[in-house]
């Protein structure tokens, strides 16, 4: 079998848009008229994913330690522990501060999501700042999957 005829039964798939929960301890964040994007690929079993949020003026931020979920159907391969580190977060202040740290794999309850921690902590409604309009969360990590 050839790239070329794998590329076409799905082993490379362009990037599709999901829609994954950012939540907090005690409440999810709702968007409202900020921007939020949410991508992934597949590559063989990887998984790369994308997400992006800039809070608006009607934003509400999540309460507590953040996490996120991943796209549904495409669970991590059963060699992941939790606790490992998956790729990158940034946190940018609209006053100019920029914070960079990890994402790392959860597995609370069954449950497969990420959460992120900075230099100041865990990222949470207060921590690496207070967040506001225009600040910005971005975070990108990959995977290996066990769907085939």
């Amino acid at each position: 079998m050839t790239f070329a005829s794998r590329r076409l039964v799905g082993w490379v798939t362009d990037w599709r848009i999901f829609s994954p929960v950012l939540k907090g301890a005690t409440s999810d964040v709702t968007v409202n008229n900020g921007t939020e994007r949410a991508k992934y690929r597949r590559i063989g079993n990887v998984v790369a994913v994308s997400y992006y949020l800039e809070f608006g003026s009607t934003t509400t931020v999540p309460v507590g330690a953040w996490r996120i979920s991943g796209p549904a159907g495409l669970r991590m391969h059963s060699d992941y522990d939790a606790g490992q580190a998956m790729g990158s977060v940034q946190c940018a202040e609209s006053g100019g501060s920029i914070f960079h740290g990890a994402i790392r794999f959860v597995n609370a309850a069954g449950d497969e999501e990420m959460d992120f921690f900075v230099d100041a902590g865990q990222v949470t409604d207060i921590l690496p700042f207070t967040w506001g309009t225009a600040d910005r969360f971005s975070a990108v990590w990959e995977y290996e999957t066990d769907f085939t």
